[in-house]
């Protein structure tokens, strides 16, 4: 019972001023100009103007430096939206972790190489909005595909799960060192539940060199928090399938913030009205 009122009193107190916006990960939306959301395990993403949003692994640089662009093309506002991701990362450092620990089975030769990922992402409010409401539950579709500039033949011969082995851990799949192109689609479903609770749902499909009989299939599951109007807590599950059947926890703590003038930084201390496109 102790515990029970605990949790009631956790709920109730947080501190939430307006509809908390749906995030904008794995959709075609980019965040607004000068707001980011800074992840503590996620991509911590900034709106360098309207339409584009920059993104970094800030953990993820450890073991593989890395960075991307998300750019929208075409809006409908609170209809749909046309996006496209670029991104570059590099698992170099993480093959000299892995070096450095003996574990040899998992380190490619030329360790320096660079991944390229490219996107389409397609997005459109299945609810639309109203006088009343905003608009809600946001379906994505999306494919794309990973390139490495530079291939290792002798890579072939190692086990095809180290393209994703251990991956299911990342809230996205990221190949530590694909010899071959890997391509995907994926299905996402953001929105709130109520003005304080958002919720993620995803299914991806990734093959190795366009190869139908070498995949694998993942789903996650996410809610996410409003714990005060500045930081979320997100909870979740992530399941995958290829010839085994594995899942984990997901968990990830985010700060939003935004960039202010000096003159205007009171408006922290404000209530910040949140518009949704």
């Amino acid at each position: 019972m102790r515990f029970l009122i605990i949790i009631a009193v956790f709920f109730l107190s947080i501190e939430i001023n307006a509809q908390m916006p749906v995030w904008t990960v794995g959709n075609a939306r980019t965040q607004p100009e000068k707001q980011g959301e800074l992840a503590l395990l996620w991509k911590s993403r900034y709106g360098l103007n309207e339409r584009t949003e920059l993104s970094i692994n800030l953990l993820g640089t450890i073991f593989a430096p890395n960075v991307s662009i998300k750019r929208n093309w075409l809006k409908k506002k609170k209809s749909w939206y046309l996006s496209t991701r670029h991104a570059l990362y590099t698992p170099y450092t993480g093959m000299i972790i892995l070096e450095k620990r003996n574990y040899n089975e998992y380190v490619a030769d030329p360790k320096l190489n660079i991944i390229m990922t490219n996107e389409l992402l397609f997005s459109k409010w299945l609810k639309k909005a109203t006088t009343c409401t905003f608009p809600n539950h946001l379906l994505t579709i999306t494919a794309g595909f990973k390139y490495p500039f530079m291939k290792n033949e002798n890579y072939k011969e190692k086990p095809d799960s180290l393209l994703i082995k251990n991956e299911y851990l990342y809230l996205q799949t990221v190949p530590i060192y694909p010899a071959l192109p890997i391509w995907y689609f994926a299905v996402d479903l953001d929105g709130f539940i109520t003005e304080s609770m958002n919720y993620a749902f995803d299914v991806e499909f990734y093959s190795k060199n366009w190869n139908i009989d070498s995949y694998i299939l993942q789903n996650k599951g996410l809610l996410i928090f409003g714990i005060t109007k500045n930081i979320r807590l997100a909870a979740g599950y992530q399941l995958y399938f290829t010839n085994k059947i594995g899942v984990s926890p997901l968990f990830d703590l985010i700060w939003n913030f935004r960039r202010t003038k000096k003159d205007d930084r009171k408006l922290f201390d404000k209530k910040m009205k949140i518009k949704l496109e």
